[in-house]
């Protein structure tokens, strides 16, 4: 029940200050996602400190001659991607259980990330590592006959958006039988699930 003697008005709010408010909320997101990005940089830069300290002081016990100043810094990963190959054997198990779908780049990217825990600093830095380590990667899978760029499912081609790992038998029942056999897993079919039956 409302009481008689309340008589207030709703005023609309004006669109314009609609729009200042949700910019200022996605602003307000950015800074608080930016902030704690900042943080774990932080604590990054400070462990990356202490190893190169920690090398120094290596240096200096073994050889006081070296001027640490001449060693040229490298753009490493420092073991990002597990033992060495580990990039490579990332893209060939993603390629591989994709199986003859295929997939993009982008999804390659993502099973990466997820799989070795990596974390970038913004978007932009996440597509240079996808354009600068995943596309040679594939283009060398493609150069050795290990991989293929597929087309769409109208039979368009798609300029290499997709790829597969590429089979080194035909996809047959027969082979996959087969290859499930040789994993030990016993296979059975019904006559109508055979080409043909």
């Amino acid at each position: 029940m409302v009481a008689s003697n309340l008589n207030f008005q709703v005023r609309s709010t004006p669109a314009y200050l609609r729009g200042l408010v949700d910019n200022r909320a996605r602003a307000d997101g950015q800074v608080r996602r930016l902030t704690e990005l900042l943080a774990d940089l932080q604590t990054e830069l400070a462990k990356a400190h202490r190893h190169r300290d920690a090398c120094d002081a290596m240096l200096q016990a073994h050889n006081a001659d070296l001027a640490r100043e001449s060693i040229a810094p490298i753009h490493g990963t420092l073991g990002a991607y597990g033992q060495h190959g580990g990039l490579q054997a990332g893209i060939r198990e993603c390629l591989t259980v994709a199986g003859t779908v295929g997939v993009t780049v982008t999804e390659i990217a993502a099973y990466l990330e997820e799989v070795h825990q990596l974390k970038f600093v913004s978007a932009k830095a996440r597509s240079r590592w996808a354009t600068n380590l995943v596309n040679p990667r594939l283009r060398e899978f493609l150069a050795r006959g290990e991989a293929e760029r597929i087309g769409d499912a109208l039979g368009r081609s798609s300029q290499g958006k997709r790829w597969r790992w590429k089979a080194s038998e035909p996809q047959t029942v027969d082979a996959l039988a087969t290859r499930a056999a040789a994993h030990g897993v016993k296979v059975s079919y019904v006559e109508d699930d055979l080409p043909g039956g």
